[in-house]
């Protein structure tokens, strides 16, 4: 299952079952109880979805939470290579981040303004730029809920737990019968999960229905706070109606419930949280009626994550195009890390290299001798992921399966002939297709970092970013969980540096 394949419907907030009304003026900046300005909104689309859910709880015409936040934040244009120029205006707000990713829309279409999943690349440490274009970012260490000294978990955390589409590891939970007690589960700052006694939180969450699409049960509390009517600002009056459409603001959940532990104010307190593919859902059992479940602030943690994290600090840093590449991506810098200080990785090494464009895909044979010599096969695919296997091929072995490509297009032969007939479990013959041009041998580059590996090619000029790897041997760098970026997720891009 990938869930970050979104389409124009996945991405939608919700209207589309509810009206968005035209309020007359222009673009108009809240202030909230406390009398802090916020930013205008960026554009008048922004306004009307603003205005459906959050205007009566600004004007003190209904008891709940907030949907957005008091106003809206920064607005930018962000990369989505769909998008006409490949960027999007975008508009942050606490609880979430409104998108326009087709201005070409009827601005009264209910699919005009868009909502990313926000909360599936903070865990993931996959940055959304496209329908199926990814930075790696890593995950975000920023804690879900609760102020400095919180026993919270971080988003990076809940990928022990969490459904996002990284590879092997769905999460998904077992059904428990509607109206059945949830288990008390406990999670805290590190992603270690442990059982509670009821005792210690003053609630008894029971499950409210079951989401198989992600595998995940969701808690009665969050049910009826998802399905709740109130007062709604449309057409210029208030009615009453339906609050959100939960599949399209919330989308899908990625977690189970579980209890932690937050800081306010320097006191410490059980909530109940879930996490959505969009939103996180917080519920509170000594919050006042109307406030026990709040949005948590996704918006601004999010912001924080993907600008607010400076360039990291090293000792030793890449040279040459390894070190174009590392200082011009902050993706690159932190899901790899620094470079390694002692040898024999301090340095880049030269390797053989083999490459072979593919329909779908990339083959990269090396070459290398770190300990000992290794014969290394990477399958790149075109969605982002890769596949290592080790070359097994030998002389006086077939070089190919005998098979008749279509016009223009190539078996490959050796080393990649075999891993791309066998497959090994990968179906890489199915994922890749066929080969667009015979295999090159070349020099090539290699280099370890903290996190990952790089690798350049001569004969493509390519230079290949592995983040998560592990490597075998005692002394080479292991990733700790949830530090790098997510496993088997690669990128790519031009040998820029010229001696």
């Amino acid at each position: 299952m990938k869930l970050h394949r979104i389409d124009k419907v996945s991405r939608v907030i919700g209207l589309a079952a509810l009206s968005a009304g035209v309020i007359a003026g222009g673009f108009t900046a809240y202030a909230d109880g406390a009398g802090a300005q916020n930013l205008p909104f960026a554009d008048a689309a922004f306004q009307r979805v603003w205005e459906r859910t959050d205007l009566p709880v600004a004007q003190g015409r209904v008891n709940r939470t907030w949907l957005w936040g008091p106003g809206g934040g920064r607005s930018l244009q962000e990369s989505f290579a769909e998008s006409p120029g490949g960027q999007h205006l975008v508009q942050y707000f606490d609880k979430a981040r409104m998108e326009i990713s087709n201005p070409q829309m009827n601005p009264r279409d209910p699919f005009y303004v868009t909502n990313g999943l926000l909360v599936v690349e903070m865990i993931s440490g996959q940055m959304q730029t496209g329908a199926n274009l990814f930075d790696s970012l890593g995950p975000s260490d920023v804690q879900i809920a609760g102020d400095a000294g919180s026993d919270s978990p971080s988003y990076g955390a809940l990928q022990g737990v969490a459904s996002v589409g990284l590879p092997n590891a769905e999460h998904r939970a077992a059904q428990v019968p509607i109206g059945n007690q949830l288990p008390y589960l406990y999670i805290n700052r590190l992603g270690s999960v442990s059982s509670i006694s009821p005792a210690s939180v003053r609630a008894t969450p029971k499950a409210a229905t079951y989401v198989a699409e992600t595998g995940h049960n969701i808690a009665d509390v969050f049910w009826t706070y998802m399905n709740s009517q109130g007062p709604v600002y449309e057409n210029g009056t208030y009615t009453n109606g339906p609050v959100i459409n939960w599949l399209t603001v919330m989308g899908y959940p990625v977690t189970e419930p579980y209890w932690t532990s937050i800081k306010v104010a320097g006191r410490d307190r059980m909530v109940l949280f879930q996490a959505f593919q969009r939103r996180l859902l917080t519920y509170s059992p000594d919050n006042p009626e109307g406030w026990k479940v709040e949005m948590g602030n996704v918006g601004t943690q999010y912001y924080s994550w993907r600008y607010d994290q400076a360039s990291i600090a090293c000792q030793r840093v890449p040279l040459r195009g390894f070190g174009r590449v590392w200082a011009a991506h902050r993706t690159v810098q932190r899901g790899l890390g620094c470079s390694l200080d002692y040898p024999p990785f301090n340095n880049e090494m030269q390797v053989q290299t083999a490459w072979q464009p593919f329909q779908h895909g990339t083959m990269l044979w090396i070459s290398r001798t770190v300990y000992a010599q290794e014969r290394i096969i990477y399958v790149f695919f075109d969605d982002g992921t890769f596949q290592r296997f080790d070359d097994r091929w030998q002389e006086g072995q077939p070089v190919n399966g005998g098979l008749a490509p279509p016009v223009g297009l190539y078996e490959p032969q050796r080393g990649f002939g075999q891993v791309w007939r066998e497959g090994t479990g990968a179906r890489v013959r199915e994922r890749l297709g066929w080969a667009t041009r015979p295999e090159q041998g070349s020099t090539g580059a290699y280099q370890q970092f903290q996190r990952g590996e790089m690798y350049w090619t001569g004969t493509s000029n390519k230079i290949y970013v592995l983040y998560g790897t592990v490597n075998n041997y005692p002394y080479d760098p292991t990733p700790m969980p949830g530090s790098g970026s997510s496993p088997f997720r690669y990128e790519v891009f031009d040998d820029t540096f010229n001696p």
